[in-house]
């Protein structure tokens, strides 16, 4: 029940009260109030439990319309919108900065038979921007799929209803002091009482601002201060104090604690009590509006049980929903994070060194240094090309298998070995076969990060690749003869991202530096049946 209806049938209820003590004659204004404060309590507590079974309905709704979603349609959206959000971050971060080193590489290109030595020293500078925001961009990737998402916050309190409660308090208190004050000046009511008498009934109805916070203390107020004014001065049990008995009754039924039910026996003995001593006639009345009170709060704890239990099972599925959300959207992360890694990482540092060692030809071979340019302009058109196949397959399909066609991956892999020669690497290629699928993917990108960590970090060193596939298992060695890792070395997101390629695969991973702690061999162990493909 909306309060718009609420306000309007409220007021029908008054009138017709009204009406009523109008056509009696032996009413008067007392009984006209009496029944408008009874009406107004009926129609106060039918909303209340209105209320409760609506809040258990919504919540009975929002689990079945939990328990009907598919968790793979959540866990699909939940990818969808993360890649949709990566590939934004690839396009503006990691795109732009491959662009930005081609076009000075094009201008290097275009000013050659001027002066092409300041056109070159941009894209050196540019590379070295590019791995930092690689970087920065990898160790935001990782740690987003390392941490899950905090849960959400409980929502605050209502500030609203504490000022509503005080209003109530007063208006109550008010309303019984006007009620004792008036009782004492009739004559048919016979009561005769003083100025304890009224602040014993004030206090006592003030009492209902306690029903949210402790409903209990609050009953027990209101029981004690009546039975207190027995052997004192009787207090009036009007329609301040039957308020006051009935919104408590309801609270403590409702919440239904042992202080709570202690204090709700108190008050209807202290009202019961104090009504006999004034007016005997009202018990009935009084034992009434009591009953109902506690039947509208049973209703309403029952409401709020059931509510409570949808919620739990609706929380329940929810957290289990955004839990396989979460823990797909950090396997989406950490796909994404390998394969940007190993498309960027190994281009741009080719490009950078290629860059390099044209900017160094330059005075006393310009046609190596040409040589050296070409092959940056080469190497960024295939990595544009790279990163698009990258946004494509971040948008849509799986990733993990990267941007080679699987059919491909051994002329991929002998194509690598002569790019990364031809930027003055010493590498020789043994490898009879490539396996396609999954298991090609992961060799591919194991040799292509350990040419390109021996390209940064052994430049002139001999670098030996083996490739030994078998029926059921392919093996592959990376070796050098370079001075090895220092002990500052910067430790990177390479060798993290093989690893993890390499572990999914169910896959063994070995890295470290030769016996004599020079050079650094990988070695890679991958079984052929968790690889290939179907």
């Amino acid at each position: 029940m909306s309060r718009r209806w609420l306000s309007l049938v409220a007021v029908v209820a008054v009138a017709a009260v009204g009406i009523a003590a109008a056509l009696d004659e032996a009413a008067g204004p007392a009984e006209w109030m009496f029944g408008s404060v009874l009406c107004l309590s009926a129609l106060g507590g039918l909303h209340l439990a209105i209320g409760a079974a609506r809040r258990a309905l919504a919540e009975r709704g929002r689990d079945r319309h939990l328990a009907a979603m598919s968790p793979d349609h959540t866990v699909r959206q939940a990818v969808l919108a993360e890649r949709a959000r990566l590939a934004a971050d690839v396009q503006m971060v990691i795109r732009s900065a491959v662009l930005g080193m081609a076009d000075s590489a094009r201008l290097a290109a275009c000013t050659w038979e001027q002066d092409p030595a300041p056109a070159l020293a941009p894209v050196q500078a540019q590379g070295q921007t590019a791995v930092q925001e690689l970087r920065r961009l990898l160790g935001l990737l990782r740690s987003a799929a390392a941490e899950p998402a905090p849960p959400p916050a409980p929502p605050a309190p209502a500030a609203h209803g504490h000022r509503s409660d005080l209003a109530l308090a007063l208006g109550t208190a008010l309303l019984a002091g006007v009620e004792q004050y008036v009782a004492v000046r009739l004559p048919d009511v016979g009561l005769t009482a003083g100025d304890e008498s009224l602040l014993l009934g004030c206090a006592a109805a003030a009492a209902v601002g306690l029903r949210r916070r402790a409903p209990g203390w609050g009953a027990l107020l209101c029981g004690l201060l009546p039975l207190l004014s027995v052997v004192t001065q009787p207090v009036l049990v009007g329609v301040g104090l039957l308020v006051t008995a009935s919104t408590l009754i309801w609270a403590v039924v409702r919440r239904g604690g042992l202080l709570d039910v202690g204090g709700g026996v108190v008050l209807v003995v202290g009202a019961a009590v104090a009504t006999v001593a004034v007016l005997p006639e009202n018990l009935p009345v009084l034992l009434v509006v009591v009953g109902a009170a506690a039947a509208g709060g049973s209703v309403a704890r029952a409401g709020d049980e059931w509510a409570r239990s949808s919620r739990r099972l609706a929380d329940d599925r929810e957290a289990w929903l955004r839990a396989g959300a979460e823990r797909a959207v950090r396997i989406e992360r950490l796909a994404v994070a390998r394969e940007l890694h190993d498309v960027v990482s190994h281009a741009v540092g080719l490009m950078t060194v290629q860059a390099g060692a044209a900017a160094a030809q330059l005075p006393c071979n310009r046609q190596r240094a040409r040589v050296a340019l070409d092959r940056v302009l080469a190497t960024a058109a295939d990595t544009v090309g790279e990163l698009s196949r990258l946004l494509i397959a971040v948008e849509g399909s799986p990733l993990g298998g990267g941007t080679v066609p699987s059919d491909r991956y051994g002329q991929a892999l002998r194509a690598l070995v002569d790019r990364m020669g031809s930027a003055g690497l010493d590498v020789h290629l043994d490898a009879d076969e490539v396996p396609a699928g999954d298991a090609g993917a992961a060799v591919h990108r194991v040799v292509q990060e350990s040419l390109t960590n021996a390209l940064r970090h052994s430049p002139g060193a001999h670098v030996v690749v083996r490739v030994d596939t078998r029926p059921e298992v392919v093996i592959v060695d990376i070796e050098d003869d370079g001075p090895g890792p220092g002990p500052q070395a910067p430790s990177g997101y390479g060798l993290v991202g093989i690893a993890e390629r390499v572990h999914q695969l169910g896959g063994e991973l070995s890295t470290g530096t030769h016996a004599g702690g020079s050079g650094f061999a990988v070695h890679v162990r991958l079984p052929l049946t968790a690889g290939q493909p179907s």
